[in-house]
């Protein structure tokens, strides 16, 4: 018994067991599925046969009645009484193999039946028989199973089938499976005898050899394992004592080479603890992450600047710890991780990201991303260092405000001289036009050169908000000849200095802010004038590059290359590297500001500009801003058109604390067939809307002023006016161009935006494009 025991412990019985219990679980759904296969197989076929045995049985019945037809007889009922009989006569005569036969029942008696059925068997076959006009069916007849085939055939209002019997029609089955069942006994003993062989030939051989390896691990190394082995099972058995006799020979020099390894992991940690203290000790963020861009190491500053710590971190997509948007319109910014994965180049961080940490805070920042890569090449992630620069910007556009404060002191006396002669036109004018008040032809082209000064001004007051102006860039495709043309002739007004301008005439427009894009004209031009006091000449050129990349940080594309080229005394090389940077100056009373904010107002624009020069040779500064190719010049400075009909009346609440604005504003509104309701400041507004809603009859548009001293103005009041009616349009109008409002006023709930001054036709089109976007 106990014998019995230690077996039933042996893993070869158990193997043998478990091997024999898996040939007889797969052999028997094998074939039971094989027997249930079979029996369909036969019952389709034989059913089939069946079928056109019957209907070639029913055919000649159905010739044999309608050739009476043919004949005229098909009414005469002896002939159909005849008819029938002879065909009765023959189905009793057939037989298909040994127990098929015909039966013919009519709805409510046998008419032929040649097999025996007692009344209910011959009621439940008759209730099958009538659920469908023909078909298949099994039924029991005086204890035996039957399988029939039936139609109904409407000349004798009965049904005809052909019925055999289930033993007959399955009886290749049955002999399937016997022989089946043979086959299946005969591999069952093939098995276990097979089962039995690999046992003693290679399962007993194999648990020695486990027993020996079990011996040799325990520090035992007996010199032969005892026991019978065959064919490669002797040979391994013999490879198996040499290799251990050869390793307790080795054993003693793995021992001698212990301390070395130990050496060598104690330097290793030491290695290690030294790269975490490199870590610690850089000053800007270090991510790095694996080939699928998983953080593997984040260093602390990283973790403070993200909010994800080590532990956190570790194993996270990169895009979970590293989240980055572009600031411009806080949309989704692609990650440098997989792009360095994907080109195996470095790469530096696009203008305009901003992090976003962990509890959700707001942080811009600067980076590079490298690929980690090995002896041979190939990719073994990505390191990834970034830092915060929210300081140095906001530094920038401080330096930008000092600067441009500064600049207004060097030309204040030519705005000064030319508001004064703007002012004079516009005096003059007027007074000409009180005078001639009899000659309406003659007053209109008065007002009309009134009306080109007061546009003159108005230019001029956008060119003195460009030096009270910061922050990011208000985009609009313009071009940049107007631009160039206007802020140079702007700075060398009353100078002794020349200056050319050579721009080809398909020369592409720009995606630039067209104030912060003249400020730097105007500094790169005022550096150039004081750099040539005795007088010289600036020759300005301006040219298309198509799909280049014009400085290594800028990306592949289409560019315009504005040249500003002077004849003065030129740049040393040695400080050509260094006029950008802020309060780098070589005057002696200047600020070191005004180039450091081209460069960065530029960078902003997703340019490029850099220096070229030899001393005496003059300076070349070269500015590279993405073009608009295929877009048209806009042409706000043109002549007043004749306002055309409004698409529709509308009905418009006007909300500005100036009654003079107000009453110009009203007379333009209705000039334009619109009806106006004014409000003084925005909770006046806010209250006339809503009275407007409950007395259904709503407001079509607001127009809003941006600013109200001492009351609401219009970034509030659209709050609460977008509370009552989600729907509402709302125009912010302003003199401040350069308030981020009016940059992006959708942002803030408007719907569009106007600059103060404007005109009737000015005011028309904003009407316009709003009610275009409703609809």
């Amino acid at each position: 018994m106990k014998g019995w025991l230690k077996r039933l412990r042996s893993i070869r019985t158990i193997f043998f067991v478990a091997l024999t219990l898996l040939i007889i679980a797969v052999v028997t759904p094998l074939y039971r599925g094989g027997t249930m296969l079979m029996r369909d197989l036969i019952m389709d076929l034989g059913t089939g046969l069946l079928s056109a045995k019957l209907d070639s049985l029913i055919d000649p019945i159905e010739r044999r009645y309608r050739k009476l037809e043919r004949i005229g007889l098909g009414d005469s009922q002896m002939h159909l009484a005849e008819l029938k009989r002879i065909s009765l006569a023959e189905l009793e005569r057939y037989r298909y193999k040994s127990s098929g036969r015909i039966f013919v029942l009519e709805e409510n008696k046998p008419v032929l039946c040649l097999f025996s059925c007692n009344r209910e068997e011959r009621h439940f076959l008759l209730s099958e028989l009538r659920r469908f006009p023909d078909g298949m069916v099994e039924f029991r007849a005086n204890g035996e199973e039957y399988v029939a085939v039936y139609r109904y055939y409407p000349r004798w209002h009965s049904y005809i089938g052909l019925a055999i019997s289930s033993k007959e029609m399955f009886e290749p089955m049955y002999q399937l499976q016997r022989y089946s069942l043979f086959v299946a006994g005969a591999v069952i003993l093939a098995a276990l005898f097979i089962v039995a062989l690999l046992q003693r030939v290679f399962i007993i051989p194999m648990v020695r050899l486990s027993m020996y390896a079990d011996e040799v691990a325990k520090g035992g190394a007996p010199r032969d394992i005892k026991g019978f082995f065959y064919l490669e099972l002797a040979l391994l058995r013999d490879r198996i004592t040499e290799m251990v006799n050869s390793l307790v020979e080795r054993m003693e020099e793995i021992k001698s080479r212990e301390e070395e390894v130990r050496l060598a992991l104690e330097m290793l940690a030491e290695e290690k603890e030294r790269l975490a203290v490199t870590l610690r000790s850089i000053g800007d963020g270090v991510i790095t992450t694996d080939v699928k861009g998983r953080v593997v190491l984040i260093n602390d500053v990283a973790e403070a600047l993200t909010g994800w710590r080590q532990e956190e971190a570790e194993g996270r997509k990169i895009e979970e710890v590293f989240y980055i948007i572009d600031e411009r319109d806080g949309s989704e910014a692609e990650n440098p991780v997989y792009k360095v994965l994907e080109t195996g180049d470095i790469v530096t961080l696009a203008n305009h990201a901003a992090l976003i940490a962990k509890d959700g805070s707001v942080r811009s920042i600067a980076d590079s991303g490298a690929p980690i890569k090995d002896e041979e090449g190939r990719i073994l992630g990505v390191v990834l260092v970034f830092r915060d620069v929210t300081e140095k910007k906001r530094l920038e556009d401080e330096l930008l405000k000092v600067k441009k404060l500064e600049s207004i002191g060097v030309l204040a006396g030519g705005i000064a001289h030319d508001f004064n002669n703007i002012l004079t036109a516009i005096l003059g004018n007027l007074n000409l036009a009180k005078m001639r008040l009899d000659d309406p032809d003659e007053v209109s082209s008065i007002l009309s050169q009134a009306e080109r000064a007061c546009l003159r001004a108005r230019s001029l007051t956008t060119q003195l908000l460009t030096f009270a102006k910061g922050g990011s860039p208000v985009i609009e495709t313009a071009s940049i000849e107007e631009v160039v043309k206007e802020s140079a002739l702007f700075v060398l007004r009353g100078s002794n200095i020349k200056c050319d301008f050579i721009f080809p005439k398909d020369i592409w427009l720009v995606q630039i802010d067209v104030d912060q894009m003249s400020q730097v004209i105007q500094n790169i031009v005022l550096n150039a004038r004081q750099a040539m006091p005795d007088g010289g000449e600036i020759v300005i050129r301006a040219a298309n590059l198509a799909k280049v990349a014009p400085m290594p940080h800028l990306k592949m594309g289409n560019y315009v290359e504005i040249e500003i080229r002077d004849s003065g005394p030129g740049i040393s090389p040695d400080l050509q590297d260094k006029i950008f940077d802020p309060f780098f100056t070589t005057k002696e009373r200047g600020s070191g500001l005004g180039l450091a904010i081209c460069h960065s107002i530029v960078d902003k624009h997703d340019g490029g500009i850099t220096v070229c020069s030899s001393p005496g040779e003059g300076a070349s500064f070269f500015i590279y801003l993405p073009a608009a190719i295929g877009k048209s010049r806009s042409d706000e400075q043109g002549e007043e058109r004749a306002p055309s009909a409004p698409v529709r009346p509308c009905r418009i609440l006007l909300m500005d604390d100036e009654e003079m604005i107000r009453e110009v504003a009203v007379q333009m509104l209705e000039r334009l067939g619109h009806r106006v309701v004014e409000a003084w400041e925005g909770g006046h507004a806010v209250s006339l809307y809503r009275q407007a809603l409950d007395d259904d009859d709503p407001f079509d548009i607001v127009i809003m002023d941006l600013t109200v001293p001492g009351g609401m103005g219009g970034k509030e009041a659209v709050k609460e006016i977008l509370e009552l009616d989600p729907e509402a349009k709302v125009i912010v109008v302003s003199g401040y161009s350069d308030d981020p409002v009016m940059a992006n006023c959708q942002a803030f709930g408007f719907t569009g935006a106007l600059t103060k001054p404007y005109r009737v036709s000015d005011l028309d089109d904003v009407i316009r494009r709003v009610l275009d976007t409703g609809d």
